[in-house]
């Protein structure tokens, strides 16, 4: 597995570094999939859908489903990096690839709330 920080998608930030935050970067919802293509196919555990993307290329994207809790399914982007089920996978700004917030290390705005300007919190 690469490592995203490595391939440069991310600085891993010092303690007072601002760090990258949800807001500031594309985000690609399962459920703004699945209003477009339609459902994966039935009964597959694992599918994926071919989109083309804003920069004329085509980018595959892996999804897995797991057993809805009173019948169904629930579908989960499957993250390129790491393998896990998100519901969400974002492009940071000038990045060529995607990531759950998890790999890219994301941080929400609200968790900055009554921090300094730079986006830096002090947490003990």
């Amino acid at each position: 597995m690469t490592d995203i920080a490595e391939r440069g998608l991310v600085k891993t930030p010092s303690r007072r570094q601002r760090r990258l935050m949800v807001e500031e970067c594309r985000a690609l919802r399962i459920t703004d999939l699945q209003r477009v293509y339609g459902q994966p196919p039935t009964g597959a555990e694992v599918a994926g859908w071919h989109i083309r993307t804003s920069r004329g290329t085509t980018d595959r994207l892996k999804v897995a489903s797991t057993p809805g809790t009173f019948g169904g399914r629930y579908w989960w982007l499957v993250c390129p990096e790491c393998g896990h089920r998100a519901r969400i996978l974002y492009r940071p700004p000038g990045a060529t690839s995607r990531g759950c917030r998890s790999c890219l290390r994301l941080v929400y705005r609200s968790q900055y709330q009554g921090a300094d300007a730079s986006g830096t919190a002090d947490h003990g």
